[in-house]
């Protein structure tokens, strides 16, 4: 029996090498693609790490379109765009060699990446998938997520546009999910299962790619070596204060995120929004070191359509308001032109719901909110005093009424941004360099589009726009701190730093409690891996217990006739006559291919069909 043990976790230990081999071929992959987009004069560090981050949206954004042309599987539709690039990188191929070997690493800003990426990622390692334990993730909502991303991947797998894997028979539309596109190519070359991607490895892969997007903003901003890693470091970890806020807000639980913005740890629940802050970094570190090239910008903008919409709004007025600029009269108005085209293209392909408007205006909801929530400020004499001066009137209520908003403006600004905004507001004042209006527009944006608008289905979603002005307003600091003494910005860069650390800690300590996490037996993981059906086309309709997560279609990917309220909710999809089906036809006659599955003793019971009766 030892012996077979030994056996066993040597041939486990030779696949996941092997599977690490695959990794780093479609990573090297990935970067031949960005490469080929980017196509640099000469390959060096910044180079490679750009090439990474574009690698990811271009591939995506290429067999996404790619796809409607051909009607070949997603990973056969890869392998041609790599061919495309290797033909296009032919005369460039010993260049590659020849500076890869010139390439120079300076070890302090290789241990502040690690460092960086050790800080954001902790929460991982707890989080686990295999027969022994079961499944083990972080949170509920990160349950949720996760089991959604890995389920839409298996079906991403089969086709773009894929099937709607809660939804099944349905083309899922106007959903952002190039990441998706990515890492659902990522499983099918390495064979690692879809739900190891979302608990393991793609948490480290975005982190490490929204790390290395902020040393290369940094190296832009910087020349010696320590600046750049304190910087690095700032513009990875750096969060609101709300231990600071406790004797102003003594009825308030002290948390990461009581403002409404989250510590950048937790952002990786969401790769979407990891990505698409690593792609803007990206846009922001061109124009820093003036290599401005609006076609390539062009194309990152769009991707973005498909990866986080908020990215776009948040750094679209940016985009536009320096385009303008360009002297020659033929690019100052061709460029904008384009780039709208592109956009407005890219959305229709991907596909919008015309059933509603995805935003709609409620001014201060986040702000009434932070402070009457019990998960928040709960602080309900904020919303009285606020009915109480609209239902007054007169002169002296209505200039009470903006000093209240102005104070609730105030502390959701602080709460949120923490004591950087001191600095920052010091910095736009004394820093009068183009860095200014190429960062306010994008803060302002950003700022500004949570505070007026909510997004239709999900509101609290609309909060994540804020998230795409913390790094400008770290880098426009750190302009400013470059114009000082090197001892004045390592000071200022090192306490901001520590301010953040008791976050941090808040943030490893909610993610330590054992209430955080969600567990699924291992009787169930099996149950699920183990379901057969006689017909190879059957429907599935899950138990009510079930149905409000991607787990079966995460794990077996089988889609499912009607599940997961919340996604479909965000979608619009219309799921009453559906649930109405299951409730009265489907349950109780179990007609022509649907598959019954119940969910009892904590495991999955498969109830096969055998009557033929129509639903209407």
């Amino acid at each position: 029996m030892k012996n077979i043990s030994v056996i066993h976790l040597k041939l486990l230990y030779l696949i996941f090498m092997f599977q690490f081999f695959l990794a780093i071929i479609f990573f090297v992959l990935t970067i031949l693609v960005g490469y080929s987009v980017l196509k640099p004069s000469q390959l060096k560090t910044d180079n490679l790490i750009a090439s990474l981050i574009i690698g990811i949206p271009a591939l995506s954004f290429i067999v996404f379109l790619l796809s409607f042309l051909l009607p070949l599987k997603p990973i056969y539709i890869f392998w041609i765009v790599v061919i495309i690039s290797l033909c296009s990188l032919k005369k460039n191929i010993t260049k590659i060699k020849i500076n890869i070997s010139s390439t120079k690493i300076n070890w302090i800003s290789v241990l502040s990446i690690i460092l960086s990426l050790m800080l954001i990622t902790f929460y991982t390692y707890k989080q686990s998938y295999n027969s022994t334990n079961g499944l083990t993730f972080y949170s509920v909502p990160n349950t949720h997520d996760s089991l959604w991303h890995a389920a839409l991947q298996n079906s991403l797998q089969i086709s773009i546009p894929p099937e709607n894997p809660v939804f099944s028979q349905t083309i899922l539309r106007g959903y952002h999910y190039f990441t998706d596109i990515y890492f659902s190519l990522f499983s099918t070359i390495t064979q690692i299962n879809t739900i190891d991607l979302a608990i393991r490895f793609i948490p480290l892969i975005i982190g490490l790619i929204f790390v290395l997007s902020n040393y290369l903003l940094a190296k832009a901003i910087f020349k010696k070596p320590i600046s750049i890693s304190l910087a690095t470091i700032l513009l990875s970890i750096y969060s609101s204060q709300p231990y600071l806020f406790y004797k102003l807000f003594p009825k308030a639980t002290i948390h990461p995120s009581m403002f409404w913005l989250d510590q950048p740890a937790t952002y990786l629940i969401n790769p979407q929004l990891v990505i698409s802050i690593s792609i803007l970094n990206l846009l922001l570190y061109f124009y820093l070191k003036k290599k401005s090239n609006s076609l390539r910008h062009i194309f990152l903008l769009a991707s973005l359509v498909g990866i986080k919409i908020y990215a776009l709004i948040a750094f679209l007025p940016t985009f536009f308001i320096n385009l303008f600029q360009n002297k020659k009269p033929l690019k100052r108005y061709l460029y904008p032109v384009i780039t709208l085209i592109f956009i407005l293209g890219t959305v229709l392909l991907i596909g919008s719901n015309s059933k509603q408007l995805p935003f709609f205006l409620s001014p201060g909801w986040f702000i009434k909110q932070m402070f009457t929530n019990s998960d928040h400020l709960n602080q309900d004499t904020w919303e009285l005093k606020r009915l109480h001066y609209i239902t007054t009137g007169g002169v002296g209520a209505t200039l009470h009424l903006i000093k209240h908003w102005t104070y609730g403006l105030v502390i959701f600004l602080a709460g949120n941004f923490g004591l950087i905004l001191l600095p920052f507001i010091f910095s736009i004042f004394k820093n009068k360099k183009r860095i200014n209006l190429l960062l306010l527009p994008m803060i302002i944006a950003s700022i500004l589009f949570p505070l007026l608008f909510l997004q239709s289905g999900v509101v609290w979603n609309t909060i994540q726009v804020l998230a795409y002005a913390r790094i400008p307003i770290i880098i426009s600091l750190l302009y400013w701190l470059k114009q000082k003494s090197f001892n004045f910005s390592f000071a200022t860069m090192t306490i901001l730093i520590i301010l953040s650390l008791p976050t941090i800690y808040l943030t490893y300590q909610s993610f330590l409690t054992p209430d955080s996490y969600q567990n699924f037996s291992p009787k169930m993981i099996n149950s699920i891996k183990n379901i057969s059906f006689e017909k190879s086309n059957s429907y599935v309709v899950t138990d009510s217990k079930i149905n409000d997560m991607a787990l079966i279609p995460a794990i077996s990917s089988i889609p499912l006739y009607a599940a997961d309220s919340t996604v479909l909710t965000i979608l619009s999809l219309e799921t009453t006559q559906r649930l109405e089906a299951i409730n009265n036809d489907i349950k109780n006659s179990c007609p022509g291919n649907f598959v019954y599955l119940d969910y009892k003793d904590d495991q999955i019971i498969v109830s096969e069909c055998t009557e033929t009766i129509s639903l209407e």
